[in-house]
């Protein structure tokens, strides 16, 4: 691997870095679970900022081992009752909700193409508007989770939490579908009514989609964005000292190995596949939805 071509380290730096950046920025319940249960030292929830800025992390083994003046938990028992009470709410709010309008609707007729152009104009708006949040949801949080998943998700200090990934990501994935359907359904069904009432059900599905991130307290939200940092540099920080068999020219740049742009490469294309595939499906879901209207 010693020949791996330095266009290939660059790319695969700045795709890493930009999925590190999103990562960063995006807070949702599931990764406030994820980010609960890394083992964090008490540098970290110091309140003097020179000290935590270092993000100290220990060990399993240091942590169970060392002075309890010096062990601080990330999260206590009445914080984990509430973070699993309200990602059981995100799983109801994004999966079952929609599920149980689409399995339970009952429609006359599945394409009664009834309404007026104006009433099929505004459809159309609500629902192109709908597929660019889908798109941007996809491009925001999902890539955030996945790039957890995938780099991070493997680390010592991550734990039980990794779980929440997976849930995160195969709720909103599920979210997206049944809130499509369901706002298919409920346009066909009151399409005739007036505009208030498709401006509110389209409210409503897009509040399906974005619930996990709705719950979470700007407090929360704030702890989980630094505990993810916090995560990235300790793995940049690890990438770095073990340079043997990558490349790692240049201070403060991280290791590339062959493990690394392989991963790289399957989450670049798997984005790509994806997003491309909710635009495609988006546009002839709005283009059908406004027909049949």
């Amino acid at each position: 691997w010693e020949e791996m071509d330095q266009a290939t380290v660059n790319k695969t730096r700045d795709s890493i870095r930009l999925w590190a950046g999103t990562a960063k920025a995006s807070s949702t319940i599931y990764t406030f679970g994820f980010v609960s249960f890394l083992r964090l030292s008490e540098d970290y929830n110091s309140p003097d900022e020179s000290t935590k800025k270092s993000y100290d992390f220990v060990s399993a083994e240091d942590y169970n081992s060392s002075d309890e003046s010096k062990k601080k938990k990330s999260y206590d028992f009445v914080s984990m009752i509430l973070l699993f009470l309200l990602t059981f709410v995100a799983l109801v709010i994004q999966t079952v909700i929609p599920v149980a309008i689409v399995v339970t609707m009952d429609l006359p007729s599945a394409c009664p193409n009834a309404v007026d152009p104006l009433t099929k104009f505004i459809g159309l708006v609500l629902c192109l508007y709908f597929v660019v949040l889908t798109v941007s949801m996809c491009s925001g949080k999902l890539r955030a989770m996945g790039f957890l998943r995938l780099f991070c998700a493997g680390h010592a200090d991550v734990g039980f939490g990794r779980l929440f990934l997976n849930l995160g990501i195969l709720s909103n994935v599920l979210s997206m579908g049944a809130a499509g359907a369901a706002q298919y359904l409920l346009f066909i069904r009151n399409a005739e009514k007036d505009y208030v009432l498709l401006l509110l059900q389209s409210l409503a599905m897009q509040f399906v989609l974005t619930a996990d991130e709705k719950l979470l307290s700007s407090a929360w939200s704030a702890s989980t964005k630094a505990r993810v940092a916090a995560l990235l540099d300790k793995t940049n920080d690890e990438l770095k000292k073990d340079c043997e068999g990558g490349e790692g020219d240049g201070e403060g740049e991280f290791m590339v190995d062959e493990a690394i742009v392989k991963k790289a490469r399957f989450f670049d294309v798997a984005e790509s596949t994806f997003l491309a595939s909710i635009g495609v499906v988006g546009i002839a879901w709005a283009a059908l939805l406004t027909y049949c209207m």
